[in-house]
């Protein structure tokens, strides 16, 4: 288990709770934000565990700590995820980017080369060769389409993992390494907040107890 060091100040003294927080929801930690964490608008929350779930309550303050907001881990994601597309990049983790305009997930590979029933490409100076599920034609940014091919993937992301998704392959530059669409999202099943990376980039939402990441 990962330790992290990081100064936050913590209340010791429990907070009211209010019916926005399960009646047998166990109190894990109560964070508050640095001064540097709140010009970012960071709040102060709460994360309780609730029926095997981690539950994130935000806070005001205002004459004494009150609930305003709740969102549960595992069902929200930020606009900035990390997934992993296993079978390719070793298995590791790359960073996402969540386009809610887009109908399919879309990896940026490059040397893309169509064959009768393949397709070979390079991702992440790996070369790859898969077998061609189908070939899309996609609406661009500007109004106009392409025709491009599509690969099945299984694709974990929040601690689940989803199989057969389509994924379209296009060379996109210097882009994002991957796109999530709709048919990704709408098969998770979550919630997407911007703030969440805020609190995952400062490390923040997954500190518990002694600043043990949980």
């Amino acid at each position: 288990m990962t330790t992290l060091t990081i100064d936050l100040p913590t209340i010791e003294e429990p907070i009211e709770t209010v019916s926005i927080i399960p009646e047998n929801a166990t109190l894990l930690h109560t964070f508050i934000p640095s001064l540097e964490q709140i010009e970012k608008n960071i709040p102060i929350f709460q994360l309780y565990e609730n029926e095997g779930q981690k539950m994130v309550v935000t806070m005001t303050y205002n004459d004494g700590y009150k609930p305003y907001g709740s969102f549960i881990l595992e069902d929200t994601i930020g606009t900035h995820p990390e997934v992993i597309l296993l079978g390719l990049n070793d298995n590791q983790p790359i960073k996402a980017k969540v386009d809610t305009g887009a109908g399919s997930c879309s990896l940026n590979a490059k040397n893309i080369k169509l064959e009768e029933q393949s397709v070979s490409f390079d991702f992440n100076n790996r070369h790859y060769k898969m077998g061609l599920y189908a070939k899309h034609d996609i609406q661009t940014a500007d109004g106009g389409s392409e025709l491009r091919p599509v690969i099945k993937l299984s694709i974990r992301i929040n601690n689940e993992s989803v199989p057969d998704v389509s994924v379209n392959l296009n060379d996109r530059g210097q882009l994002d390494d991957f796109l999530i669409g709709m048919n990704l999202i709408e098969k998770l099943n979550v919630k997407i907040d911007p703030t969440i990376k805020e609190y995952l980039d400062n490390a923040i939402l997954l500190l518990g107890k002694d600043n043990e990441i949980i």
